[in-house]
């Protein structure tokens, strides 16, 4: 277990908006911030915290700070107490004056004790004596980052724009750029500026289109490098996780572009020497290392999908992780790894492809919705089906497309999230394609169909209906072709079933996941509990979840009340239903999809769904 003095404060959550407020004291609803600097005294009696800070709101760069310097014995002893500042958040701060600070971002101790903080919006550095008198001022620039150096104490200032209430706009509400800086100064009795230069922050001219807000930087000096020798500062120029703005992150067919600006050779550690005429000399690069070793240095985008598949005649493994299509669910690259040795390399793919296959003399099979194509391994050259079709374009949104002479064409649209069923391929070269047909409205799917010829190639297939058959926006159907492209069976599964009774393993691990839930929420009785989010799962799940939890309620003593929200936008489809129809399974109706409703399109159908419960009332 972790041993040591507490050194966060309290946060009470406040919804909505999840604004974060300093709380009196700790309780159940209440979150802590922890600093982002900390220095110890000379003698390690004292640790000085300094940089407590949170978003102001959930969806923007803003920040709140408390603005304050804190202190603790740091053999847990005692307790975290304001030592400089006044530990209160917000811009309404009271007259300036030399202990007043307002975004203290980070704090540094020099042989003597004396205690530095970076007074970010007060364009300084306070240096306070053990017992909190204020000793000097040095004026200097959004100062974000300290450091003294053990053998000369000489005071070295970092500076960028961080986040806060009190950052500057032009007229045109966009921040005024700060040009990051380093700065050398003098020891406490003679603190003359020395030496000045840039920093080399990637994105710090525009912070605040970032979610980092400045918090994505990290600057230190190595504070007990020879003194003989070129200072040395270790940066973190940008972090991979914070470098793309969100609307760019999330935006359609942006995967490949979130990957490559993800990159480690922005990210990874850098260690600089100073040199004699200001300029910063790279003297190790962890990022370029990381890539030397590593090779695949980037993660699968969004989504975080990784297929694995082997080469039946090399043994070796394939990885492929998304980065082009929506939300980078397809690839274009492969990781191949040797199992044996180690060894990794890429390989390029023709096209993007949702899926993948070998068959026993290693040719591989890429997939795309409906299209799959045949080459040799790893040279890529085409093997043409007799029966398929020529295509001038395969492949997916954002990524690499290829023209294929003959591919197989399948009966096969997106099932919702362009995640199908898998394919393999047998001994004697028969391909077998689980293919979603996504009925849900027939007609309307083969409309679409007409307007979508670009990306969507084959006519929506449509399955024999009987009894007991099950139709959902992600029904599959399984097709075999044989080794030339012509189809052996269609259907080949009917009826096809979507549940196992292996997944009963599963779902006891749901059940106790839900009862975990449900013995925070059900002591609090104001609790609504809405089966899923825009949904397209079958009637049945909503069903069973609403039953067990009113279930686990009612051997409480309570009762609680459930609903189901559907994905589709209109509320009369009939895939609400299930909700308006049985109020003995659901209490409640939901119609927040209604809110893609505007003005009095949107009251005049929320009216229409009240009309509807009429005769048999329920809240909306």
């Amino acid at each position: 277990a972790l041993e040591g003095p507490m050194t966060s404060l309290p946060l009470a959550q406040i919804d909505p908006g999840r604004q974060a407020y300093d709380a009196p004291k700790s309780d159940s609803s209440t979150a802590h911030v922890a600093p982002r600097s900390a220095a110890f005294s000379p003698d390690g009696k004292w640790l000085y915290l300094a940089g407590y800070t949170w978003k102001s709101t959930a969806y923007s760069a803003s920040r709140e700070w408390l603005h304050g310097v804190y202190r603790v014995p740091f053999d847990g002893e005692g307790e975290l107490k304001l030592f400089a500042g006044s530990g209160k958040r917000g811009r309404k701060l009271g007259p300036a004056d030399a202990k007043l600070l307002k975004v203290p971002a980070a704090v540094a101790c020099d042989a003597a004790g004396r205690v530095y903080v970076a007074d970010h919006e007060n364009d300084r550095v306070q240096v306070f004596s053990p017992d909190g008198k204020v000793l000097k001022s040095i004026p200097v620039t959004k100062p974000a980052a300290l450091g003294i150096h053990h053998k000369t104490q000489e005071l070295y200032v970092f500076s960028w724009q961080l986040a806060s209430r009190f950052t500057a706009h032009d007229k045109n509400h966009r921040v005024l750029a700060v040009k990051p800086a380093w700065r050398r100064f003098g020891a406490f009795d003679k603190p003359q500026l020395i030496q000045t230069g840039e920093l080399p922050l990637i994105g710090a001219y525009k912070p605040y289109n970032r979610w980092g807000g400045g918090l994505q930087f990290a600057v230190a000096l190595d504070s007990w490098a020879d003194p003989n020798g070129p200072p040395v500062i270790w940066m973190v120029p940008y972090a991979h996780d914070q470098g793309v703005s969100l609307r760019e992150w999330t935006s359609g067919y942006s995967a490949d572009r979130f990957r490559k600006q993800a990159r480690w050779e922005m990210s990874g550690i850098r260690v600089y020497g100073i040199e004699k005429d200001g300029q910063l000399k790279l003297r190790r690069d962890f990022g370029q290392e990381v890539l030397r070793n590593v090779v695949r240095a980037s993660w699968p985008s969004f989504q975080e999908v990784q297929r694995l598949y082997v080469n039946p005649v090399t043994g070796l493994l394939y990885v492929g992780e998304g980065n082009v299509g929506t939300l980078g669910k397809s690839f274009q690259t492969l990781v191949e790894v040797n199992p044996a040795t180690g060894k990794i390399r890429i390989v390029e793919l023709p096209f993007g492809a949702e899926d993948m296959a070998f068959d026993i003399s290693g040719l591989i099979y890429l997939r795309q919705t409906d299209v799959i194509a045949r080459y040799t391994f790893p040279k890529f050259r085409e093997v043409p089906w007799d029966y398929g079709e020529e295509l001038a374009k395969v492949g997916m949104w954002g990524g690499r497309f290829a023209k294929v002479t003959s591919a197989l064409v399948i009966p096969s649209r997106s099932p919702i999230c362009f995640h199908q069923g898998g394919l393999s391929v047998s001994p004697k070269g028969n391909l077998v394609v689980a293919a979603s047909y996504r009925v849900t409205h027939r007609k309307r799917d083969i409309d679409r169909w007409e307007s979508s010829k670009q990306v969507f190639v084959s006519r929506p297939y449509v399955p024999p209906r009987y009894p007991g058959r099950e139709e959902s926006p992600t029904s599959a159907c399984a097709h075999v072709w044989d080794k030339r492209g012509k189809l052996l069976y269609e259907d080949a599964i009917p009826g096809m079933p979507r549940y196992d009774k292996r997944f009963d393993l599963v779902r006891r691990y749901q059940e106790r996941f839900v009862a975990k839930l449900l013995s925070y929420s059900l002591p609090h009785g104001h609790v609504l509990y809405c089966m899923d989010n825009e949904t397209s799962v079958t009637p049945q799940w909503g069903k069973y979840w609403s039953q067990y939890i009113k279930a686990k309620a009612k051997a409480a003593g309570l009762r609680v009340h459930t609903t189901e929200m559907w994905d589709k936008w209109d509320l009369a489809h009939p895939q609400h239903n299930p909700t308006f129809d049985h109020p003995e399974t659901y209490s409640f109706v939901d119609i927040s999809q209604n809110n893609h409703q505007k003005g009095q399109a949107h009251w005049d159908n929320a009216q229409r769904q009240r009309a509807r419960i009429a005769h048999n009332v329920r809240p909306l």
